[in-house]
Parts: structure tokens; C-alpha cells; sequence
């Protein structure tokens, strides 16, 4: 097993489900979790271009769950408001929906159906059809892939 270091900071974890201390690491997620939907991957672009384009952080922040909840299943996310309030930290429901109505507007996200899912706990979600923003350099990698299969 791959010896890492610790680092001399602890945080105080307070709200939400993980309660206690949590150490900061220099070992990467994809060393420790490995294969198996433990974590997903943003390019370091991302966020750059995102902000290019005129979104908020907020914005950002719910752009960055559903691709979350999109990378974690084979199905179309469909966070609750409530989920997403929580991976965001965002305070309010109207601010997510003004989040999620710019995502619309610009085209990274399509509402596909209106209380379209029930969770476990029979409540009525949307279900989102989330879209990829690339520069025009990855475009061209992604054309030359499509030409060679």
C-alpha cells in the first residue's frame, strides 16, 4: 500500500451527515476510491470557462451536481431541490430554481420532466437532461475520436 502524508490540518465537520474530524490528504480520489462511481471527474477547465460565460458560482455549484448526478448513473439525474441545496450549501429554493432557469436558458440543461421521478420517499423530482460545454480545441479531439470508429 502507497505510504502518504498527513498534512497538519484537521477540520471540524459540523453539519450535514459526516460529523467528527476529517483529515486533508495528499493522496488523490481516484487512489483511494478507485473504480466504482465513488467519484467523478471535472476538468480543471471547467470552472474557468463556466465563469467565461457568465455564470455565477452559484450556478456553478448546481451545474456541478447534476453532472454529478449524471456521472453516477446510466439514468438522467434527478436531484430534489433539496438535494441540491444540500451539495451546494445554497440557502434557498428560489435561488436554486434561478440557478437551474439560467442552466435552461444558455442550454447546459434541459428540464425534461416536471415531478417526472418519486424518490424513495415518494417525492415528486424533476429529471434534468444535462449537457457538455467543450472548447473548440476539444471538439476537434472529439471529432477525430468519432472519425476513427
Amino acid at each position: 500500500m502507497k505510504e502518504f502524508k498527513r498534512t497538519k490540518k484537521s477540520i471540524d465537520a459540523k453539519e450535514g451527515e459526516i460529523k467528527g474530524k476529517v483529515q486533508i490528504i495528499e493522496r488523490s480520489y481516484g487512489e483511494v476510491c478507485g473504480e466504482g462511481g465513488e467519484y467523478y471527474i471535472i476538468p480543471n477547465w471547467l470552472h474557468p470557462l463556466l465563469t467565461e460565460i457568465g455564470l455565477t458560482s452559484q450556478e456553478k455549484l448546481v451545474y456541478e451536481c447534476l453532472l454529478r448526478y449524471s456521472h453516477n448513473s446510466e439514468k438522467d439525474p434527478y436531484p430534489s431541490q433539496e438535494t441540491i441545496m444540500k451539495f451546494t450549501g445554497i440557502k434557498t429554493k428560489h435561488t436554486v430554481i434561478r440557478c437551474l432557469n439560467k442552466l435552461y436558458s444558455i442550454g447546459l440543461v434541459k428540464l425534461l420532466k416536471k415531478g417526472g421521478r418519486h424518490t424513495h420517499a415518494h417525492i415528486a423530482t424533476n429529471e434534468y437532461k444535462v449537457y457538455y460545454i467543450y472548447e473548440e480545441k476539444y471538439l476537434k479531439k472529439i471529432k477525430k475520436t468519432d472519425n476513427k470508429a
